[in-house]
């Protein structure tokens, strides 16, 4: 339900910019650009809608040490140009003294995968996203490699990590949901379906199905598609 999602979201960004806090959008709506690149699957609205906020919020007229630059450059090494991306990280590192840049190992290798996968330099990426660490959430490591792994091409372990993370029991389920869920689950059936599995295939259709149920029109081919491939299976399997 993405209009309503989008309502309340810069609902909550407009309290928070008549409260003084500093980047409202980047700070309250920032999910949208995810829900505009995991959900709509549309990275150029995404990328249109970061450098919207970043205008709105005066991203760099802020001082540096308020500025979202961990947000900002984890999207726009999704959507972004390589030498865009790269320009902000260095703008990050000249802005931002060192002290204040400890212990983002994790964020780097992130970043780095990200840029690595789109350059279609698959393995390297993936094994940029095996040496993360992310102690206490597993579906932080799980999501990106499941993604990494089946824009390589690699259906059983993107399976594998799409279904952890699908399946799994973590509080960080509340950060990753609103964009990722529903396509994880869309993903899977279509995988499962495409390897014979017509048992795990018939299961996630459903549960995307039954997620999306009431979703918005723009949404709701994707749910009559999954709908239409479960009904053929039941079918076929009696």
């Amino acid at each position: 339900r993405l209009a309503e999602a989008e309502a309340l979201a810069l609902e909550s960004a407009r309290h928070h910019e008549a409260a003084g806090r500093t980047e409202p959008l980047l700070g309250m709506a920032q999910g949208l650009v995810w829900i505009d690149l995991n959900v709509r699957q549309d990275p150029d609205r995404a990328r249109d809608r970061l450098r919207s906020m970043m205008e709105a919020d005066r991203f760099n007229e802020l001082d540096p040490l308020t500025r979202n630059y961990r947000g900002v450059i984890r999207i726009l090494s999704r959507v972004a140009s390589l030498e865009e991306t790269q320009a902000m990280i260095a703008e990050f590192e000249a802005e931002v003294p060192e002290e204040y840049r400890l212990e983002l190992e994790d964020e780097y290798l992130v970043w780095e995968g990200n840029l690595l996968s789109r350059e279609g330099r698959h393995e390297e990426a993936i094994a940029a996203l095996r040496r993360r660490e992310t102690p206490g959430c597993s579906i932080c490591r799980h999501l990106p490699l499941a993604e990494a792994y089946d824009r390589a091409g690699e259906r059983d372990s993107a399976i594998a990590y799409h279904a952890d993370y699908a399946n799994a029991h973590n509080a960080y389920r509340v950060w990753w949901d609103q964009s990722s869920l529903g396509p994880s689950l869309e993903r899977l059936g279509q995988l499962y379906d495409e390897a014979g599995d017509l048992e795990n295939a018939a299961l996630y259709y459903a549960r995307f199905v039954e997620l999306w149920e009431d979703a918005d029109a723009e949404l709701q081919p994707r749910v009559g598609a999954a709908r239409s491939r479960l009904e053929e299976i039941i079918r076929e399997r009696g």
